[in-house]
């Protein structure tokens, strides 16, 4: 059996169109225990899997919104494992119901799933490139202790991540209005890996004091 056993085992089943559906809920779930396990090489033939499926390899070319956008949405799934685990449970307790579907698909379960967090995406960056020209104009007015605040967390964020090889980068890229798909290209990380950081960040900043002080002291 190899690495990817998991993935192997749930493809294998739908390729054979199996009417089992107690097999398929056991490879869903065994695919979600995975992940939630963190399993290394489970993620890496997940990730490879999908961008394959989706027609995202080759990595996309700055100037083709849709599949940067789709990219990213992808990006976002596979990188949060727990989510991903969490969806595939949902569809293998789905098939107990009477509303089961015949036959599932996890690739295009998981296209339709990308394919609406792009659309938001594209939705979103219209949304704030409408909004950008007049807040440019404005950025002159801006509230000196507002700036002042917002360069202390900046800092306090360089301060803890900016020793990560190329995160530091990344966030700056990333803070200059560079998107996700220009800062991995500047750093040379992968698109995930800037997502990955970018988890670590906002988990980082959401932490309450006691509990921050608390971890550096470990």
């Amino acid at each position: 059996m190899t690495d990817d056993a998991p993935l192997a085992r749930l493809l294998a089943l739908e390729a054979a169109g199996t009417a089992d559906a107690t097999a398929y809920q056991g490879a869903l779930r065994t695919l979600a225990a995975a992940l939630r396990a963190d399993d290394a090489p489970t993620r890496s033939a997940l990730s490879d899997w999908l961008l394959a499926g989706l027609g995202l390899l080759p990595e996309p070319a700055v100037g083709e919104p849709w599949r940067e956008a789709l990219w990213d949405a992808a990006a976002d799934l596979l990188a949060d494992a727990v989510g991903l685990a969490e969806l595939l449970e949902k569809a293998a307790a789905r098939l107990d119901t009477r509303d089961a579907p015949a036959r599932l698909n996890l690739l295009s379960m998981l296209r339709a799933k990308a394919a609406w967090r792009a659309k938001d995406k594209l939705r979103r960056r219209r949304a704030w490139l409408q909004r950008r020209a007049p807040a440019d104009a404005d950025r002159g007015a801006v509230d000196p202790q507002a700036r002042c605040v917002a360069g202390l967390v900046v800092a306090r964020v360089a301060q803890r991540f900016g020793d990560e090889p190329g995160l530091g980068d990344a966030l700056a890229a990333l803070l200059a209005g560079h998107s996700v798909t220009e800062a991995a290209r500047r750093t040379g990380l992968s698109r995930q890996a800037v997502y990955r950081g970018l988890a670590r960040v906002r988990a980082w900043l959401e932490l309450p004091p006691h509990e921050e002080v608390r971890r550096e002291h470990v």
